[in-house]
């Protein structure tokens, strides 16, 4: 039986293989980076709800794409420039979230006219502010294109 990693390995393979085969483009949405870089020519790098497009990262090593891949310099770019995508997006999640929190903390009793899911679920847990933070601190997804 293939473990997880393996299994991932195998399938990555196989849609390189049929991508080449057939010259299809193909779309493909993961949460994986390594997956993203490795397997695609763009990556748009999509928000939270309201999604919308937060960049778009090329990255066009040749092909087939091979474990050597993964080690080039191009791929660690290429990642590099997703992280600080999804850097960016995290601090503006999180300065949201934190206003939010911060923003009905004022008198005792008093209950805001509306609250974000965030701000009810930090009301009612015993959870510690960080922890509280990280309910709506969720990775964004990425949109692969192999064309």
């Amino acid at each position: 039986m293939l473990f997880r990693s393996e299994m991932t390995l195998f399938m990555r393979d196989k849609l390189q293989d049929i991508f080449q085969a057939t010259g299809t483009t193909m779309i493909l949405v993961s949460h994986d980076l390594d997956e993203a870089v490795y397997l695609a020519d763009e990556i748009l790098m999509l928000t939270r709800r309201p999604t919308r497009i937060a960049d778009r990262v090329v990255f066009d090593a040749p092909r087939p794409r091979t474990p050597a891949t993964l080690t080039a310099d191009a791929f660690n770019r290429a990642k590099a420039r997703c992280l600080d995508v999804f850097q960016r997006e995290a601090k503006k999640i999180a300065h949201q979230s934190l206003h939010g929190l911060w923003r009905h903390t004022g008198k005792p009793g008093r209950e805001p006219k509306s609250r974000s899911r965030v701000e009810r679920q930090a009301g009612h847990t015993d959870l510690p502010l960080f922890r509280q933070v990280d309910f709506e601190l969720n990775l964004p997804a990425l949109l692969l294109f192999l064309h």
